[in-house]
């Protein structure tokens, strides 16, 4: 943000700290307040994902696989395009499954394509990258992150969940596949759901 708009928007946001004689506003650079109106003394936190969603910069992506058979392989590709892409990735199944987060993968064929939408939806941003569905992958490239999820066993087998805690930073013009295999010994569902952020669109 220049410093003209910079001096614009502080300008226009002075307010005095009760009993402090000081005057001030903490803005963001697109000019978002960041600090609350009837408390000004006090600075409002947020995380950076949530900072990003109303900044109308973060997508969301994934597919709903309904019946998976056992030992078959879902597989959601992600192209970063553009920019490089701060991503969470997330997994479910219907019972014990192994998912992977690969880099560089040798790809055949895409897949379907699908559109990920903006998480902030009164927003017209579009994101430049891709995400495919059901692509052919022939060779697993580096396996950033692997996983076993734990589907329970007889009256506890109701399912589980992973996928990374800590974001990945993913880079402009690699490929990346999400990939989940059923090993749950009969057919399971299971959803891929991919949450990111551009930087440096």
């Amino acid at each position: 943000m220049s410093q003209g708009r910079a001096s614009e928007v502080l300008t226009k946001s002075w307010q005095e700290m009760p009993g402090s004689g000081i005057q001030v506003r903490i803005v963001s650079e697109s000019g978002l307040h960041l600090t609350d109106n009837i408390h000004p003394q006090a600075l409002k936190v947020v995380t950076v994902l949530h900072h990003e969603i109303h900044e109308e910069n973060v997508y969301e992506t994934g597919s709903l696989f309904p019946s998976v058979a056992d030992n078959a392989t879902v597989e959601l590709l992600i192209k970063p395009l553009g920019s490089t892409l701060h991503m969470d990735f997330f997994v479910s199944a219907g019972g014990d499954a192994e998912a992977r987060l690969l880099e560089n993968p040798t790809v055949g064929d895409s897949g379907t394509q699908i559109t990920p939408f903006n998480k902030f939806r009164p927003s017209s941003n579009l994101t430049s990258s891709e995400s495919w569905v059901n692509p052919t992958v022939t060779g697993e490239g580096t396996v950033l992150y692997p996983e076993f999820i734990p589907g329970g066993t007889r009256q506890q087998a109701t399912g589980g969940s992973g996928g990374e805690r800590d974001e990945f930073v993913l880079s402009n013009g690699s490929l990346y596949v999400a990939r989940v295999t059923n090993k749950a010994g009969s057919a399971k569902i299971i959803s891929i759901n991919c949450t990111f952020y551009e930087a440096g669109a």
